[in-house]
C-alpha cells in the first residue's frame, strides 16, 4: 500500500493539471472594440433642443477604444461598466423576469430627445442582433457599436428594432 499511494497521488496530480490547462481559456479575459457615437445627430443638430447642443461632440464620438471582458459578459455589461469606468452618464431600465435591459441615455443624451422615434441601438459586428443588449454574450475581437438613431435604426442600416 506504501508504494501505491505515492504513485496515486501523481496520477491525480497529472489528471489535475491537465484539466485545469485545459479550462484555461475560460477564465482569460477577451478584448473588444466599443464605440459609443452620435453621428446622426452631429448631421442633424436641427432635431434637438438648442440647449442640448453642448451635449454632443463634435466628432460624434462619445467613447472609442478596447475593453477587456470576461467570458460570458453581455454588450450591456461591457457599456454599463465602461461608462461607469469612465465616468459618462448612462441610464438604464432592466427588466429581470425577461432579462431585459433598455439603454435610457448615454453622456445625457436621452431616448426621444430628437424625436418620438430616436434612441439608442447597437450592433455587433455590423449587425443588429434584434434582442436585449443584455442577451447578446461577447466574444474575443468583436466590434460594439452604440449609436444614436433619429429613425428606429433605420437610418443606421438596421431592418429589425
Amino acid at each position: 500500500m506504501k508504494k501505491i499511494f505515492p504513485l496515486l497521488v501523481l496520477c491525480v496530480i497529472f489528471f489535475a493539471s491537465c484539466g485545469a490547462a485545459d479550462n484555461s481559456d475560460a477564465y482569460r479575459p477577451y478584448t473588444v472594440a466599443l464605440h459609443v457615437r452620435v453621428d446622426m445627430l452631429v448631421a442633424n443638430m436641427h432635431a434637438l433642443d438648442s440647449s442640448q447642443h453642448e451635449l454632443i461632440p463634435a466628432d460624434g464620438v462619445i467613447f472609442s477604444g478596447y475593453v477587456a471582458v470576461a467570458v460570458g459578459e453581455t454588450v450591456f455589461d461591457v457599456l454599463q461598466r465602461t461608462m461607469r469606468d469612465e465616468r459618462i452618464h448612462m441610464s438604464a431600465r432592466f427588466t429581470p423576469i425577461i432579462n431585459e435591459a433598455y439603454v435610457e441615455a448615454i453622456g445625457n443624451i436621452f431616448a426621444f430627445d430628437a424625436g418620438a422615434l430616436s434612441g439608442w441601438k447597437f450592433h455587433v459586428n455590423g449587425e443588429f442582433p434584434g434582442i436585449s443588449a443584455s442577451s447578446v454574450e461577447l466574444r474575443d475581437g468583436d466590434v460594439v457599436i452604440w449609436a444614436y438613431t433619429l429613425d428606429l435604426g433605420r437610418d443606421l442600416g438596421a431592418t429589425t428594432w
